[in-house]
């Protein structure tokens, strides 16, 4: 533990971490603010850094202390950095910079109930783009896997915007992988009994009962959407196209590159 670090000083050890991309430190390992000794005074400053995208070359260690700053902010549980947070997705969205997609649903499940309502207004925000939205919903599933009791509040929430979304197959798809996650079934039938979700985009309620709808995991259809058993080979739910799936699912291809054996992507000059 370091004592008495100023606020400058934090950023600069920050700055010295290079790449760190075990998850664990969503568990606390390592614990920022203890080894730190952060406090709320540090949160305006780490909000700044988490929210500055840097040009640096990606050899350079100083290019991820924007992923410790908000990894910092996290454990701190600051909900002031949640709005800025999901603001600067835009523009890590068109870096290629997909850390955020790797990490933010986790920083918002720390930050916890607080993070809801911001959450639940971008997600809502069809100036939004797609991938940034559906790092808002899976912000809110995180919340509620860590805090169950905001788990029918965070279903409420995800029903409601798929509700909303009856041509916007990628969304709706990752809404209902969200849903899934919950294992709200109730709520993911009553949407395709609705017909707001694309089948040929997402996934159809074939394949739904057979990942979640089953004596083996003690859920029950309610009878809306009926059977609907697809004949057409079944497709594996989990390979949806969105980079966003991994973060839905248990089991999941993660064929494509992630942070253990990518660094951040940085702009050619």
């Amino acid at each position: 533990m370091t004592e008495n670090l100023s606020v400058e000083s934090v950023i600069a050890a920050l700055e010295k971490i290079g790449r760190k991309t075990d998850a664990a430190w969503a568990d606390g390992h390592p614990d920022y603010v203890s080894e730190y000794s952060l406090t709320a005074e540090h949160i305006p400053a780490l909000i700044r850094t988490a929210t500055t995208c840097s040009d640096a070359s990606s050899d350079d260690p100083a290019v991820y202390v924007q992923v410790h700053a908000w990894r910092a902010l996290a454990q701190l549980r600051a909900v002031e950095a949640v709005q800025p947070l999901l603001e600067v997705q835009e523009e890590l969205h068109e870096r290629d910079d997909d850390w955020y997609l790797e990490e933010f649903h986790l920083v918002f499940g720390l930050i916890g109930p607080p993070a809801i309502e911001p959450l639940k207004a971008f997600l809502g925000d069809d100036s939004h783009t797609q991938f940034p939205r559906e790092k808002a919903a899976s912000g809110l599933c995180e919340i509620s896997r860590r805090f169950p009791e905001t788990r029918d509040q965070v279903i409420e929430i995800l029903t409601a915007e798929l509700n909303r979304h009856h041509d916007d197959g990628g969304l709706n798809g990752a809404l209902v992988g969200n849903l899934l996650d919950l294992k709200a079934a109730e709520a993911i039938e009553r949407a395709f009994a609705a017909n707001v979700v694309d089948p040929t985009i997402a996934v159809d309620w074939g394949d739904v009962r057979r990942e979640l709808i089953s004596p083996c995991v003690g859920l029950m259809s309610i009878g809306l959407a009926g059977d609907c058993l697809s004949e057409a080979p079944r497709r594996n739910i989990t390979k949806m196209a969105s980079r966003e799936w991994c973060h839905c699912f248990r089991s999941c291809d993660r064929s494509w590159k992630t942070p253990s054996n990518w660094p951040r992507t940085v702009p050619s000059s």
